[in-house]
């Protein structure tokens, strides 16, 4: 256990016991990023924790570090957009604990474009379809399992990119996550009487994996 989980456990020890979450966009790479962070915190709390990502190596890393630390977790690999990938993520939460109750979508990618000057090949589409199209995917493949378990809740990892004008190139990922936050918005309208919450949480710049790369070709664009 890590020594942030080892000083917030005390205090929430226990609080997610029962509870099965999917994380999607938990695996680990050059640093600890988002959903890497949130599916560790979740497993302190009791809760087991399905990693996702797109790089096996990457999810298994993760879960077995929760299993190391005496959580309950496992790893699943696959693009988010594939919907076979999202009914699996779901299928091993339900292995896992009997039951689904969370699902965090935090997979999220950018890619330089702009209206004026639109690369060659243009992101755009990549990005909307793993950004909402991928989380589309996994709240479908969950809602009939988190309604089936009673209730539960959806969280969406969005940015104050989809708020504000964010910065040059980021046409593609700033009109992604405002338009993941009115999914989200959508999805608690029709789920919200089958007792499952949906909410986006709205994060500014954090120290990720993603940041940093980006901030490593702004700094060094030949690279």
């Amino acid at each position: 256990m890590s020594d942030d989980d080892s000083r917030l456990r005390p205090a929430l020890r226990d609080r997610l016991a029962g509870h099965s979450v999917v994380v999607t966009g938990a695996g680990t790479g050059e640093g600890v990023g988002n959903g890497q962070a949130i599916g560790r915190l979740l497993a302190a709390q009791g809760a087991a924790v399905v990693c996702g990502d797109l790089h096996r190596d990457r999810a298994e890393q993760v879960a077995a570090g929760i299993r190391d630390d005496g959580g309950t977790a496992a790893a699943v690999a696959g693009d988010v957009r594939d919907p076979e990938v999202a009914a699996a993520l779901v299928q091993a939460a339900v292995d896992l604990s009997g039951r689904l109750t969370g699902l965090v979508c935090t997979v999220g990618i950018g890619g330089a474009t702009s209206v004026l000057h639109p690369p060659d090949p243009d992101p755009w589409q990549q990005v909307l379809d793993v950004n909402v199209t991928g989380a589309l995917r996994c709240v479908r493949a969950a809602a009939p399992a988190l309604v089936a378990a009673g209730g539960g809740s959806i969280v969406t990892v969005g940015s104050t990119a989809g708020m504000r004008y964010y910065q040059p190139g980021a046409l593609a990922y700033a009109t992604s996550k405002a338009a993941l936050t009115g999914l989200t918005t959508s999805v608690a309208g029709e789920l919200g009487p089958h007792r499952v919450r949906a909410n986006t949480v709205v994060i500014g710049q954090v120290w990720s994996p993603m940041v940093a790369a980006a901030a490593a070709r702004q700094a060094d664009p030949a690279a």
